[in-house]
């Protein structure tokens, strides 16, 4: 387990290094370095670890429903607030959400940080960006709907159910906010609107392509799952001397080769979807359509708050690689401190509820952390791609009302000066 854990580690470190800029910390982590700094200084731990890679599929999670579950129009106000700053007023906001309040994890972190005698661990600027674009794109009390709520936050993905990684678990008490448009059309999603920037012409092709890109995805995404939990059960040292450990051996190769095969299928897929925007792009350029400048800006701010999601997400899980490499051997001990904590007779609310559900998130991830990583990283970057062919349409758009306007100045600057020619040379006519 180690030797992976170092590989994992060293992968991420790179992946991060590669495609992701530094995020500071708040109180909890040393002022100024980026999360995956701040786990390499930090006391050894497990659990917070988890925390990590959870927020890190959860960002996942949400752009999932940003990209295919969230109405958008050109006018949606809530496209506008998901994007604000963090000031100091909406950390604060969010902080007193009541899913905060009620998270298991942060409504419960300081009793068995006592028992352990560690600090408080606040939430990371990551974490509080989560819950803060999750408050506006879902109904919860704060945005006036006190019968439903955010989604858990806490639930850990199955490994060998690839939907759990993109998707938030269903719950009727968990619903997207109701988008309306004051002008132009309300598309069901991001990639919807996309298309609808392109020509009249390649719509109907993106649209079938899109269809055959998703199908051989979701049977790639099945195949490197099975790869995880194999190269996940031949790594962990008590399956070393296990008669079944050559089976799972040659298990992992064919799985491996299938991997490969569809991997390729699904490229192919994808670079015929990305080609047709692409050429969707270059029409753009060259054919300007000034009606589609207001849905194309509103667009790239949301595509630039899923970059970010992602970016943050790989920090996420290149922070828990390192951190799970030192906090193993800590793992007993934390779990023994919640078993403690639940005895205690001083526990309000749902605090014994919660101290249950880490006590079995914690004998979860003790086992599945790492491919938990590999399988979140994968899905990360893998959508990362495809947002850049999203931004290159975009662009075109907005360019092309750039260069509009800019046409359009250089005109009338090229009149104000034939005018004041005429006129300067107006005098000198009349005379003669």
């Amino acid at each position: 387990m180690l030797k992976k854990l170092k590989k994992i580690s060293l992968g991420m470190s790179m992946a991060v290094a590669i495609a992701t800029a530094p995020l500071t910390l708040q109180a909890g982590a040393v002022e100024g370095l980026s999360e995956s700094t701040s786990a390499g200084l930090e006391a050894p731990n497990f659990e917070h670890q988890l925390v990590r890679i959870n927020t890190g599929i959860n960002f996942t999670r949400l752009s999932y429903d940003i990209m295919n579950n969230m109405p958008i129009s050109e006018d949606s106000e809530w496209v506008d607030k998901a994007v604000m700053d963090m000031s100091m007023d909406i950390v604060k906001s969010t902080i007193e959400l009541d899913e905060v309040k009620n998270d298991a994890y942060f409504s419960t972190a300081a009793i068995t940080n006592v028992i352990l005698r560690r600090p408080v661990l606040h939430m990371s600027p990551a974490i509080l960006r989560l819950y803060y674009v999750s408050s506006v794109m879902y109904k919860n009390k704060s945005n006036g709907h006190p019968d439903f709520h955010m989604p858990d936050f806490n639930e850990f993905p199955d490994v060998t159910n690839l939907e759990t990684y993109a998707k938030f678990k269903e719950n009727p008490e968990v619903a997207l906010i109701d988008v309306e448009a004051k002008t132009g059309n309300v598309y069901p999603n991001v990639q919807s609107a996309i298309i609808g920037l392109l020509p009249d012409d390649l719509q109907e092709r993106a649209v079938l392509a899109l269809e055959e890109k998703d199908v051989i995805l979701e049977d790639f995404k099945k195949s490197r799952a099975n790869v995880a939990l194999l190269e996940s059960w031949i790594d962990d040292e008590k399956n070393t001397n296990d008669p079944d450990i050559e089976n799972k051996k040659k298990g992992l190769l064919l799985s491996q080769e299938k991997n490969t095969i569809l991997q390729e299928e699904y490229n192919k897929k994808k670079d015929i979807y990305l080609a047709i925007l692409d050429q969707g792009a270059l029409h753009i350029s060259a054919n300007y359509d000034e009606s589609k400048v207001p849905l194309a800006k509103k667009i790239a701010k949301l595509l630039e708050l899923v970059d970010d999601g992602a970016i943050n997400a790989v920090s996420l899980f290149t922070a828990a690689s390192i951190g799970i490499y030192k906090g193993y051997g800590e793992v007993d001990k934390e779990m023994k401190a919640i078993l403690a904590a639940q005895a205690l007779t001083s526990l309000v609310g749902n605090q014994k509820q919660f101290l249950i559900e880490r006590y079995q998130r914690m004998v979860i991830g003790a086992v599945m952390a790492v491919p938990h990583i590999s399988v979140g990283t994968y899905y990360v970057m893998a959508g990362r791609g495809t947002i850049s062919t999203y931004k290159d349409v975009v662009a075109a758009v907005i360019d092309g009302a750039e260069a509009q306007e800019a046409a359009l100045r250089e005109a009338e600057e090229t009149a104000r000066v034939i005018e004041a020619q005429e006129a300067a040379e107006a005098p000198a006519t009349e005379t003669n």
